[in-house]
């Protein structure tokens, strides 16, 4: 296939592939934000698909097996994680996400999600190289031998790498950090008043044991900008003296003008405090990227990092937290990590996206960001599922599939080499791969037969 059409048809595949991907953020946020945003999201995925573009016109031209298994994946890791940052970054739909369960898993542990990219591109790559160079009687034997051979190192070293890593989880302590209970009682401003919002997780809180160290409830059902943010507040002070315990709020609320996301903490006499304020931001939702100003939504501010340490409640460890988008963005975790929380709590409100892939997927990406920095994360949400996942990726226990409590004791983690070093060796590394087995085939103008 000529280098230009694999070029085009990546570009547009890549584009149906992200918006049938993202259609759960895309949908509901125009219904919401205003069909301007669907023509903003349209142009958007375009330019998330540019790497699958990208990647399509490297296979088309790529000349030999070291390029075409080993370069043209490294180039596309490396774009995806490009793809990932920027003011208009979206971590969502990333491949090495996709491989919290099964043998993939420690690469995540390893080196996080562009790590975990390249080495699933690799198998793929190299198994549709194999299998054209056969079908067209054009596999060399010294290519077949070291497909073979790569083959086998790959496995062995991730099967090594995974014996540690399942050694580490098992040799840890089973002493749980904390004892915390998890509420979730209904969608948040669907058909109901935030105070009967907050009245009815106040409800369901009680019926929590009283042994545990907070009871946790998700992101945004304390609304305290909205007209009956006296009665929300009476009602979480309320369930809280009457609890006997912290409770854990999301919690919508005005610093000096400015919106804040925040979890707040209310203690068993009903005083009130936030332990932590949103970081990342999301697109449009919370920010303008670019100054947009036609979408007309409040713009949130976000806090420094060093304004969000970990803190301890009760007898519980020090732990880190996250809002929302947050379990998007592998530093955040990596940073609470180091920081000294023996694990984080993830609070979520994706009533938007009730009924679609939503949530399983910031479920998923909840499952690469444990298993990337070692580290337990409770997450409760408006809609299911909550629950905790272990640093392993796995769920602890069963997690909540519908309304009710559950008591969740996250156990301690491990430190994984990602957790020490983060992407940046193996960006390097995947930079390497991508420049010595690229230049040389894009100097020489390529022939365009892979296979040869």
């Amino acid at each position: 296939m000529p280098a230009g059409v694999a070029f085009r048809r990546g570009w547009l595949f890549g584009w149906l592939f992200i918006l049938g991907d993202l259609a759960w953020v895309i949908v509901p946020a125009t219904a919401h934000l205003g069909p301007l945003l669907a023509l903003i999201a349209l142009a958007i995925a375009a330019l998330e698909a540019l790497p699958i573009a990208i990647a399509a016109w490297a296979f088309a031209r790529a000349d030999g097996p070291l390029a075409f298994c080993l370069g043209v994946p490294a180039l596309y890791a490396l774009l995806e994680a490009a793809r990932a940052g920027g003011p208009l970054g979206l971590p969502l739909a990333t491949l090495g996400a996709t491989q919290t369960v099964g043998p993939l898993a420690i690469t995540l542990a390893i080196g996080g999600v562009p790590l975990a990219t390249f080495v699933a591109l690799v198998a793929a790559a190299s198994l549709v190289f194999a299998i054209e160079a056969e079908r067209e009687h054009r596999l060399r034997p010294r290519d077949a031998w070291g497909l073979a051979i790569a083959a086998g190192v790959a496995v062995a070293a991730i099967a090594a790498a995974a014996f540690v890593w399942h050694g580490a989880l098992a040799a840890r302590s089973r002493a749980p950090l904390a004892r915390i209970g998890i509420v979730e009682a209904g969608p948040i401003d669907v058909g109901r008043t935030f105070a009967a919002t907050a009245n009815d997780y106040a409800a369901a809180t009680q019926r929590l044991p009283k042994d545990v160290d907070f009871a946790l409830w998700p992101e945004g059902v304390v609304f305290l900008t909205a007209p009956d943010a006296a009665a929300q507040l009476a009602a979480v002070r309320g369930a809280a003296r009457a609890f006997g315990r912290p409770i854990l709020a999301g919690a919508t609320l005005r610093v000096k003008g400015t919106l804040h996301n925040d979890v707040l903490a209310i203690d068993a006499r009903g005083n009130v405090s936030s332990v932590y304020t949103k970081r990342r931001l999301v697109p449009f939702g919370e920010y303008q990227p670019f100054a947009i100003g036609a979408i007309h939504r409040a713009t949130y501010g976000a806090a420094a990092a060093q304004l969000n340490a970990p803190v301890g409640i009760g007898h519980a460890a020090p732990f880190g937290a996250l809002i929302c988008y947050e379990v998007a963005f592998p530093d955040l975790t990596r940073d609470s990590a180091n920081a000294g929380a023996g694990f984080l709590i993830a609070v979520l409100n994706d009533t938007w996206f009730a009924g679609t892939d939503g949530p399983a997927q910031l479920a998923q990406l909840l499952a690469a960001r444990a298993i990337e920095s070692g580290i337990a994360i409770v997450r409760v949400d408006a809609v299911p599922p909550s629950g905790a996942v272990d640093a392993d990726g796995a769920w602890i226990g069963t997690p909540l599939t519908a309304d009710g409590v559950a008591v969740i004791e996250p156990p301690p983690g491990i430190v994984t080499p990602f957790r020490r070093t983060g992407e940046a060796p193996y960006l390097v590394l995947l930079g390497s791969f991508a420049i010595f087995t690229l230049w040389p085939f894009a100097r020489r103008g390529g022939t365009g037969t892979p296979v040869g």
